[in-house]
């Protein structure tokens, strides 16, 4: 990816500032790449199946499907497990195969109850499955993040930042900012402003998206997005990112 440009990097710097204030329960997670300090509720299982395309100029992938699994320890813990299958078409081949596991353990430690806001940190860990990779780095990887939110009656916004360590090739930043609007009883709409820029700063890769989510019942949920690099974040922004997905929800 090519030097950075004046405005992907007044962007990563906007949102390490607000990632610092006091934003803050809010719509972060799926299907936005920000997550939020919300966790499932507990004894109950969140799992969100999706397919997650993006397309470049070069190519098309697709996570087909990605299972996720949430589980609610207890009222402030959430623990997680996700595995996609990646399949890559391009004009010369077509390729499958495992991508990364990823486990990871929310604990949110400040309630807007009892502060006026929620605060959490998320860490994940991500490693290699078994079998070639033409699709994902080797080795594995850590993220060390932080999110806060905050909700102003229909209005909620959250921002998420973090350290991600690479066992192989330089670490990473990574910046969202979302918020999220409650249009009615059943549907919630969305946006997000996401970037993760090398260590360095030197190459990023920023993108934009509008999605939301749509109740169905008490034990299923919608979960759309959509969006496009940021042009001029890197030499290969995606022409187009979704998630599409279903949240099942499994609890007394």
């Amino acid at each position: 990816m090519p030097i950075i440009k004046s405005a992907p990097r007044a962007i990563c710097i906007l949102l390490l500032v607000l990632a610092g204030c006091t934003f803050a329960h809010a719509q972060g997670g799926p299907p936005l790449l920000t997550d939020d300090p919300g966790t499932a509720e507990y004894k109950h299982w969140e799992i969100n199946l999706a397919v997650l395309p993006e397309i470049r100029h070069d190519s098309r992938n697709f996570e087909l499907p990605l299972a996720d699994f949430n589980y609610g320890a207890n009222e402030h813990t959430q623990l997680k497990f996700e595995i996609p299958l990646l399949v890559q078409w391009s004009d010369t081949r077509t390729h499958a195969e495992a991508g990364n596991g990823n486990f990871g353990v929310k604990w949110r430690f400040v309630d807007q109850e009892k502060h006026g806001f929620d605060l959490s940190t998320y860490p994940q860990f991500g490693f290699n499955t078994p079998g070639p990779k033409l699709l994902v780095d080797r080795g594995a990887s850590l993220l060390l993040p932080l999110q806060i939110a905050k909700t102003f009656g229909k209005f909620e916004l959250n921002a998420d930042g973090g350290y991600i360590i690479h066992q192989h090739g330089m670490d990473e930043l990574s910046f969202g900012l979302a918020a999220g609007y409650q249009a009615t009883k059943s549907l919630e709409l969305m946006a997000e402003l996401h970037s993760v820029p090398l260590r360095n700063f030197s190459a990023n890769e920023s993108v934009f998206q509008l999605g939301g989510r749509k109740r169905f019942s008490e034990h299923y949920i919608f979960l759309f997005a959509a969006g496009r690099g940021i042009p001029g974040s890197s030499d290969r922004e995606p022409k187009f990112l979704g998630y599409f997905g279903l949240q099942i929800i499994i609890g007394k």
